[in-house]
């Protein structure tokens, strides 16, 4: 059963949007649905195993950043808060008085 375009689309789109999905649907139809996984490959979890490690180094190595970043910047921060105020006196005076 073929689904109907109008029914998938609704009519919210118009104009060279509607036509390009048109084409695509119509292209799509025409493919028909994936041929079956050859029984060789359904049979082993090698693929979905080799596929899903591959993503996580990625987001590991980006987490891994992240966190350098953030402790970079925290180390940054605590450095010039210390050189900031390290040497200070918390006393004020005032223009020609003498400190004690």
């Amino acid at each position: 059963m073929t689904p109907d375009f109008d029914e998938l689309v609704g009519f919210d789109v118009e104009g060279p949007e509607r036509e390009r999905l048109r084409r695509v649907h119509d292209l799509l139809v025409q493919a028909g649905p994936p041929a079956e996984i050859s029984p060789e490959l359904e049979a082993g979890p090698a693929l979905a195993l080799t596929l899903g490690r591959r993503r996580r180094p990625k987001v590991r190595r980006t987490a891994m950043l992240l966190a350098a970043a953030v402790a970079v910047l925290a180390l940054a921060f605590l450095g010039g808060y210390l050189a900031g105020n390290g040497g200070g006196s918390s006393e004020v005076t005032r223009p020609g008085a003498r400190a004690h």
